[in-house]
């Protein structure tokens, strides 16, 4: 009985002297982000104090965020409360500066609960250029400072030989082989799924700094790449958006030029040639968006007969004996023959427009006035027909 109480006595004691450390993130002041980061990640992997056990930074947060506690704004008894959660006595508190074009890394090993200034040992290391060797070497100096000292580990050393230290445990071994097997196996995957999953498995094993590099590193790698498919799906809008543009600009430029044709030829604006029914062709003109302008309308028959050519029929022409007007809505006028032309071998049209085209304007008996521009004369034709289709221009 004497032997199983030395062991228990060995057990508890081992458990009220265990000394446990995290290292918080470094503070940047006055400098870069990512050399905070830099010389964090340095020290983390150089700092091995004989006697003290390292807590996985990744393992602090997780158990942070599971209490509700955000570690950049927690109070002192908040932080006191998370140590003591995961059996940390002691925290590396470290800054970065910039002084008189020197950077200078401070670093306090302190004990959990106390003020970051209230350090058992500390040290500094200066850089201009390059931080890595000033900040190993840092690390390995401050891992010996604390060989011996109050903060370490204080255990009380049995007399007894045959007690043997957990690491020769069997169940120490296996961890410790499953440790390795789960690294390798994680270095060969190299993927976010792998890595994540071994942290979570070995939250304080022989690679937890390595996966949480490489973590680190597969994010930023990753933020990058979809940074620069952003980018370049942007650019391509942009490009399209240019393109487009530009192609707009060129379509609206080309048909200024045929308007001014049109105009210089009758002395107004006019469309292209168009073609259907009645009613479709006064629904698009008066929607008609061309050469940039949207106010058109389909021409009324005083307006189309700006189109016929004197010498090609003088009766039609607008200063001709053609009574028929915007307000004759009668085809009294059109009986007697005087919007009549047979003659041949002109141009009909100051345009060219050959064959009939419809105006605005009704007549009676539910027609509208068009022109043949054949011959230059003026009929009146069915304007509810939807199949009863001719030619048609827009007018501005």
């Amino acid at each position: 009985m004497k032997w199983l109480f030395f062991i228990a006595f060995i057990f508890f004691t081992n458990l009220l002297y265990a000394a446990n450390f995290a290292v918080m993130d470094f503070i940047a002041d006055g400098v870069e982000h990512s050399l905070s980061i830099g010389t964090y990640e340095t020290f983390v992997s150089n700092f091995k104090p004989s006697g003290f056990t390292l807590v996985s930074k990744m393992k602090v947060r997780k158990t942070a965020d599971d209490m509700g506690v955000q570690l950049s704004t927690a109070t002192p008894q908040q932080m006191k409360s998370v140590m003591e959660k995961l059996g940390i006595t002691h925290i590396v508190f470290g800054k970065v500066s910039k002084i008189k074009g020197e950077y200078v890394v401070s670093v306090n090993f302190v004990k959990a609960g106390n003020p970051p200034d209230s350090a058992i040992v500390s040290d500094k290391a200066e850089f201009s250029d390059s931080y890595i060797e000033p900040v190993k070497n840092l690390a390995q100096k401050l891992a010996k400072q604390l060989k011996g000292s109050k903060g370490g580990s204080s255990k009380p050393t049995a007399k007894s030989d045959k007690v043997s230290s957990p690491q020769n445990s069997p169940n120490y071994q296996a961890k410790k082989v499953r440790d390795a097997k789960a690294c390798e196996y994680a270095r060969e995957e190299n993927s976010v799924e792998v890595w994540q999953d071994y942290l979570d498995t070995f939250p304080d094993g022989e690679c937890t700094f390595e996966a949480e590099m490489e973590l680190r590193k597969m994010k930023r790698d990753h933020e990058e790449a979809e940074a620069a498919r952003l980018a370049r799906e942007q650019a391509a809008r942009d490009q399209r958006r240019q393109r487009a543009a530009q192609e707009q600009a060129d379509k609206i430029n080309q048909e200024q030029y045929a308007m001014n044709q049109t105009q210089a030829a009758s002395g107004r604006y006019w469309s292209p040639k168009y073609f259907g029914n009645w009613a479709s062709a006064k629904t698009h003109c008066q929607n008609l968006t061309y050469g940039g302008y949207s106010d058109w309308h389909l021409p009324t028959i005083s307006e189309l007969r700006t189109l016929v050519t004197p010498r090609a029929c003088s009766r039609t022409h607008p200063y001709g004996e053609c009574p028929i007007t915007d307000r004759d809505y009668f085809q009294s006028s059109y009986k007697k023959g005087k919007c009549h032309c047979n003659k041949e071998g002109w141009k009909k049209s100051v345009l060219g427009d050959t064959g009939r085209m419809w105006s605005a304007t009704q007549s009676d008996n539910g027609r509208v006035w068009y022109i043949y521009f054949n011959s230059g004369s003026i009929y009146a034709d069915n304007k509810s027909d939807p199949y009863n289709s001719m030619d048609y221009r827009c007018i501005r």
